[in-house]
């Protein structure tokens, strides 16, 4: 029975060395192996706690016994049995000591990676705030642009209010310029009228002249003329004095012929609705027509 638990005993130590060198065949080859199996050794299996209290128990190593081969000094369990070691090679690092260090080392770059790993999600999480903060501080120039849009409309509707103004004035000042033509045309009517008057003594005098001496053979003339007139020769004469007064023929007897109202060339065309303002030709009147349109209704239509 004693020799039995001996037996398990070897077998399990042997077993657990077994282990130790597979443990350590895997950490050499970690960066061929999926992400899983560095989580189930460091989380799952806490191989890290284990090499700690391997390395402070160190089981390859033992007293030897006084009636053994070894004489009572240290063994070391080496290619798979236990051997005497030289007080010398005591601090000779065996093969599996040498790969419990090693799996601690690697053990300790592994948990090195996974904090740097973490590290990086977290510079990816930063990375993904700061291109957010990009976007926003995108949206926010944007904002600020559309602000600046804003403030531009804002500016050309109140240009656009000052241009309604203005254009209300302009007409005003249209309707102004109308009648200023309307007074300017009445000024030359009275001034012709001026002309007429100077004009009527010297026609006086010139008819006493002409006619001195002979009163009584004029008036029986005349006499015989109006007196004895039909209806239709009554007519006639009214239509005859009426030409001879109408503007035109007054306007004809000036010194200055008429000039365009636009262009300030001399004029033989006029308007054919108030019979006031003279053109040099077509495009002038149309031309014109905005301006004297105003004028033209008040001189054709007094009452409206």
């Amino acid at each position: 029975m004693i020799e039995l638990i001996r037996q398990n005993e070897e077998l399990e130590f042997n077993i657990s060395m077994r282990a130790t060198s597979i443990i350590s065949y895997i950490t050499d080859h970690l960066s061929m192996l999926p992400l899983s199996v560095t989580s189930r050794l460091l989380t799952t299996h806490n191989v890290p706690a284990l090499l700690v209290e391997l390395v402070e128990n160190a089981p390859w190593r033992r007293r030897g016994e006084k009636g053994g081969g070894g004489g009572g000094g240290e063994e070391k369990y080496i290619d798979d049995a236990w051997q005497a070691v030289e007080p010398a090679d005591r601090l000779r690092l065996t093969k599996l000591e040498g790969q419990v260090m090693l799996i601690g080392k690697l053990e300790g770059q592994v948990m090195l990676i996974g904090k740097l790993e973490g590290q990086v999600m977290l510079i990816g999480k930063l990375e993904g705030q700061v291109r957010l903060i990009g976007k926003l501080e995108g949206q926010v120039m944007l904002i600020g642009k559309l602000e600046g849009q804003v403030m531009l409309i804002g500016k050309l509707e109140r240009q656009v209010m000052l241009i309604g103004k203005l254009e209300r004035q302009v007409m005003l000042i249209g309707k102004l310029q109308g009648q200023v033509m309307l007074i300017g045309k009445l000024e030359r009517q009275v001034m012709l009228i001026g002309k007429l008057e100077r004009q009527v003594p010297e026609m006086r005098a010139a008819v006493l002249r002409a006619h001195e001496g002979r009163w009584e053979e004029l008036a029986r003339s005349q006499a015989k003329f109006l007196l004895q007139q039909s209806k239709e020769d009554m007519r006639e004469d009214a239509r005859r004095l009426a030409s001879a007064y109408d503007i035109d023929t007054l306007e004809s007897v000036m010194c200055e012929p008429p000039r365009c109202a636009l262009c300030g060339q001399e004029a033989a065309k006029r308007c054919s609705r108030c019979r006031n303002e003279w053109y040099c030709r077509r495009e002038c009147q149309v031309d014109h027509w905005n301006k004297h349109k105003i004028a033209c209704d008040l001189m054709a239509d007094p009452g409206k």
